[in-house]
């Protein structure tokens, strides 16, 4: 080794020590005079523009979206907005946990036509009900709804009050 050279970590060749990937403007190597203060040239290729994320569509095309007040009083039934980008059956189901158990509502269905909106009335059995109204009566409970349509999913979440 002369005594120009003196090795910092062996084996190293960067003299950055903070990010993996340093900018080309702050790397600059060992130049002829070995004092490491000739630039390098900006070599780097600018990176590819990011792609754009796409909505969540299947195969077909179609966009689902819920609609519908996000904090509701509990009436036995909940009503949820669905509007589908094509024409074809949407189909609602709820889910909402009392303590250790979660109930779930029966599925309700209806025919919705393309770019418009059509509402579905879900309602719980007679036992999940009178655990909601229960349960109501210490705290409010969250509801989650999961409509689908044409292999397309969307949920939901609403807050029951008593």
């Amino acid at each position: 080794m002369s005594a120009d050279e003196h090795v910092v970590i062996p084996g190293g060749s960067s003299p950055d020590c903070g990010p993996a990937d340093p900018p080309a403007s702050r790397y600059a190597p060992l130049g002829s005079d070995g004092g490491g203060t000739t630039p390098a040239p900006n070599t780097v290729p600018a990176p590819a523009p990011a792609p754009k994320a796409a909505p969540l569509t299947n195969p077909k095309g179609l966009q689902l979206t819920a609609s519908g007040a996000t904090t509701r009083r509990f009436t036995g039934r909940l009503s949820v907005v669905c509007k589908a980008g094509a024409a074809g059956t949407c189909k609602a189901v709820a889910s909402v946990k009392v303590g250790k158990r979660t109930y779930a509502s029966k599925t309700a269905t209806a025919k919705v036509k393309a770019n418009k909106a059509a509402t579905l009335k879900v309602t719980f059995g007679q036992r999940a009900t009178a655990a909601i109204r229960k349960a109501l009566a210490q705290r409010r409970l969250k509801v989650t709804v999961t409509l689908t349509a044409g292999g397309t999913s969307a949920k939901k979440v609403v807050t029951l009050k008593r």
